[in-house]
């Protein structure tokens, strides 16, 4: 199987916005795809990922773009990439992270480095 393949068959890794996460609406990425509210991030790393979902959904992107070498990055998901890790970074410092978040939030700063 492919990666991209699989991928997409994954359901989240950590709370609603880690992973491929849910479908935002592209009028106004503010609420979902169907216009049903945001749903409240889980932790601090939910939430954290929950801006980087937004940010990539206001440059017209989706995960895609945070794939090594994508055809889809541009200087808006780099950012929003750089913006995500120090949110990860300050996230981390939370005392109340359970054991999950903070090994998955090893993940993402180890895989957004700048």
């Amino acid at each position: 199987m492919k990666f991209i393949d699989w991928i997409q068959l994954q359901e989240n890794w950590h709370g609603i916005y880690c992973g491929p996460g849910p479908k935002l609406s592209a009028k106004s990425c503010d609420s979902l795809k169907d216009g049903s509210p945001l749903p409240s991030p889980i932790d601090p790393i939910d939430g954290a990922c929950q801006i980087h979902d937004i940010e990539y959904c206001k440059a017209g992107k989706d995960w895609r773009a945070a794939l090594p070498f994508s055809m889809y990055r541009d200087k808006n998901t780099l950012k929003a990439d750089t913006d995500f890790y120090h949110r990860v970074v300050s996230a981390s410092n939370n005392k109340n992270l359970s054991p999950q978040a903070r090994r998955f939030a090893q993940l993402i700063l180890a895989y957004f480095r700048p």
